[in-house]
């Protein structure tokens, strides 16, 4: 047996054995008053009772027994190994020569708590071990054995990280009220500050202070822990504990951007702003704030597995309102440099097509696309979410990019149409447009949509939940029936999951994200959650609706301090445009979805839904968009 195998199950046994043996120092120190009368005999009894009572569990649990160096999956699992490995090898050569290699390797894997173990020891070529040794071993095989061990050391080694996350969930639920509050008022500070002149790096450096303290007096979660780890903004529960590695590494970005703002005032200038729209950020405040209550109700109240949907949401909003205010602040230099790397590109572009021709410009164009969309597919196969934001934000960055360099006709058409306020026409063509989208892609959807294999589900699912495999959208549909026409109310929502009950068909596993409607009418009603999509999308288009009259729409130069640059408004107004048009898109898909007229996966609900991704691009582009720049006013005399 390899010496390392060995020191690590001694030390996982020793691991295990402890809090038996402390429990048992202390029973005996308690045995030890009563004998010599020390303190009261009934008080001194009940505590020895508790500690036999607090000890039970964690023996059961972990199959702990007097006589074993471990758990009995663990101890059976090197037993077996090791008189495997002893045996005379013509024994283990009659199973072939690699059997003893996979025992080994299955014996580390279990004892590292692998989660690829149980499959790995039912398939594998493995060595044939007694059914001895440790007593209680007899019934377990070495498969089984080496399973039960990998399952029992990846909960014990979790079970610290869980009770933290227990620990910061039950102190979020305390202080979500207020924190939400807090952050709220801290972006519309911080908003406010980015409409003044000259700003940009400053109003950074301020930025990445601010969330960096809220994230430490909150003890946010990281967001970006690796396999939902527990890194806390502030580790110790103690108000003046050190801050975490990410803390003090915004405070550092804090510094080094509040230095940059001294070199470079003059080469990263910015005008003065306004509001695009007065609902603007007071509807972002109401839309986080209905999703992280209807989250806080999931993890208090919900299925076993959401327990921890809030403490992640809460990494989630920090992040995007760290996202939405360094974007606000950033938004005018980043669109004349977004602005002249187009351009840029376009006359490279235009030079190149003269030089070689339309057809093998074009030709080459699309070899390109196509290389850039399977290139970034193979190297983020399982990461859906991602792809599907980077997608949506090549759209939008491509359609902005025509209507701002080549759509001059119908630009000018449009941006008229908002500067004259003669608008009818304009949203009539708009809806009936929005509406043959909607019909030609759901007729693609059911014509070609069995080709691919979820996608085939999702459409037996609507064609029959009732017989379907995947019953999501019977239970979505039962829940929708259930709930009174008020709502059941928060704290009262049965978030009973799969498992359903009487008064409740019960709900899919992610409620949370894909039926965030069908959470807010279990929660709301239905009068409020139709009132919420009906106002989500006059919010967005009210986003929007000024950015006609502060710009036309088409590249051209403007004065900025004493240099003459490009005018961002254009370019990113038209970034709002797309990104409003397909925010409206998604949050009608996502009500149909749920209505059961389309089959639903992975489509969120804009600013309410669970979801990092799709979070952090919204706040994003709504940075860019929530401010319109003020014309410069120049005198002359």
């Amino acid at each position: 047996m390899p010496l390392a195998l060995v020191d690590a199950f001694a030390q996982a046994g020793r691991a295990f054995q402890r809090p038996l043996i402390d429990a048992q120092k202390r029973r005996a120190e308690l045995r030890l008053q009563q004998r010599e009368g020390l303190g009261d005999l009934l008080s001194l009894g009940d505590a020895i009772e508790s500690i036999d009572a607090d000890v039970q569990p964690y023996i059961e649990r972990y199959s702990l027994g007097p006589d074993t160096a471990g758990p009995l999956p663990l101890a059976c699992s090197f037993s077996m190994v090791k008189a495997a490995i002893a045996r005379p090898d013509t024994a283990a050569g009659e199973r072939g020569g690699s059997a003893p290699a996979n025992a080994l390797l299955l014996l580390g894997a279990a004892l590292d708590g692998h989660g690829a173990t149980h499959a790995l020891s039912a398939a594998a070529l493995l060595p044939a071990a007694p059914r001895a040794g440790e007593r209680g071993c007899e019934r377990l095989a070495l498969p089984e054995a080496l399973s039960g061990a990998a399952a029992l050391m990846a909960e014990a080694r979790g079970a610290q990280v869980h009770a933290a996350k227990n620990e910061a969930t039950r102190d979020l639920l305390r202080t979500a009220g207020w924190q939400w509050a807090g952050w709220m008022l801290a972006g519309l500070v911080l908003l406010k500050l980015s409409r003044r002149p000259n700003v940009a790096l400053l109003g950074v450096a301020l930025a990445l202070a601010v969330w960096a303290l809220a994230a430490w007096i909150g003890r946010v979660l990281w967001p970006f822990g690796m396999d939902r780890a527990f890194e806390s903004a502030r580790p110790s529960s103690v108000l003046l504990g050190i801050p975490a590695p990410f803390v003090l590494g915004l405070l550092g970005a804090a510094g080094l951007a509040l230095i940059a703002a001294v070199g470079l005032y003059k080469r990263l200038p910015s005008g003065p702003q306004t509001i695009a729209s007065r609902v603007g950020y007071p509807g972002l405040a109401l839309a986080t704030g209905l999703g992280w209550l209807l989250l806080l109700d999931l993890s208090a109240n919900g299925h076993f597995g959401n327990r921890y949907l809030a403490l992640y949401h809460q990494g989630h909003l920090w992040l995007g309102m760290l996202t939405l205010t360094t974007v606000a602040f950033l938004r005018q230099p980043l669109g004349r440099a977004l602005g002249w790397t187009l351009a840029l590109i376009d006359t490279l572009g235009s030079n190149l097509r003269r030089r070689i021709g339309s057809v093998l410009m074009t030709s080459g164009v699309v070899v390109l696309m196509v290389g850039l969309v399977g290139a970034v597919g193979a190297l983020l196969m399982n990461l859906p979410q991602l792809t599907s934001e980077i997608a949506r934000l090549w759209l939008i960055v491509g359609a902005s990019w025509f209507f701002f360099l080549r759509g001059g006709p119908l630009t000018e058409r449009m941006w008229w149409h908002q500067r004259s306020g003669a608008y009818r026409t304009a949203f009539a063509l708009a809806m009936a447009l929005f509406v043959v989208w909607i019909f030609g892609t759901t007729l693609a959807l059911f014509e070609f949509g069995a080709l691919d294999e979820v996608t085939a589900g999702r459409l037996e699912n609507l064609a029959a939940p009732l017989a379907s495999a995947n019953d999501q959208l019977a239970l979505v549909t039962w829940f929708q029936q259930a709930a009174p026409a008020a709502g059941f109310g928060l704290g009262a929502v049965p978030w009973c999951g799969h498992a359903g009950g009487a008064s409740c068909a019960g709900v899919p596993a992610q409620i949370q994200s894909d039926y965030t409607l069908t959470a807010l009418v279990g929660a709301f009603g239905w009068t409020a959650a139709w009132a919420v999509v009906i106002g989500g999308a006059i919010w967005l288009h009210r986003l929007i609706r000024y950015h006609g009259r502060a710009t036309r729409g088409e590249p051209r130069l403007v004065a900025a301090s004493d240099r003459v640059v490009n005018d961002d408004q254009a370019l990113l107004s038209w970034f709002g445009v797309t990104w409003v048009v397909l925010a409206l898109c998604q949050l009608a898909v996502t009500v149909a979805g749920n209505l059961a007229v389309l089959p639903l996966t992975g489509v969120t609900f804009p600013f309410v839904s669970f979801g990092m991704t799709s979070l952090l691009v919204n706040m994003a582009l709504l940075g860019l968009v929530i401010n319109v720049n003020l014309p410069v006013r120049t005198t002359h005399g």
